[in-house]
């Protein structure tokens, strides 16, 4: 339901099985506070982005979990490598480190709306503070380090 890549358009699937995700959604949301670690509870929370909307972060919020993101620069089309495991978070050309690395101006958790705003509620309501300040990081302002483009993390998968 959050793939971009099958047969169907993902609103026409969300449309067909409205039911179904619904319930499968309520699972999710019931999941979550039996998360064993920090991986796994992004795991869950990802579940729950999937099963609520087509949010970009339904199938890459794992990215935390693996501690970058990869992603196509909007204004160069450089592939980037956002490194998650420092704070502020670093990104870096792919395959081209001698361009340069820039950091991450955090997003603030008042100005999260959507799917971004949910995730980090659900941080915050499980106490899972190191996935929190991770999310407002991949939630963040990105600045190319080849073209100098600067833009919210979710504009490379728009």
């Amino acid at each position: 339901m959050a793939s971009t890549d099958g047969p169907e358009a993902p609103a026409a699937v969300r449309a067909k099985y409205a039911e179904t995700i619904r319930a499968l959604h309520e699972v999710a949301e019931g999941l979550v506070p039996f998360a064993t670690d920090d991986t796994d509870f992004i795991y869950r929370a990802q579940a729950v982005l999937a099963t609520a909307s087509d949010s970009v972060w339904a199938t890459r919020l794992e990215a935390l979990a693996n501690q970058e993101l990869e992603f196509a620069c909007p204004g160069c089309d450089e592939q980037l490598v956002m490194g998650l495991e420092t704070s502020p978070a670093l990104v870096k050309q792919f395959d081209d480190a001698s361009v340069g690395v820039t950091t991450v101006a955090p997003s603030a958790p008042g100005q999260l709306t959507g799917s971004e705003a949910r995730a980090y509620e659900l941080t915050t309501t499980y106490r899972r503070a190191q996935v929190a300040k991770q999310l407002l990081d991949l939630f963040g302002i990105f600045e190319c380090p080849a073209c100098h483009f600067t833009g919210r993390t979710s504009t490379a998968f728009s």
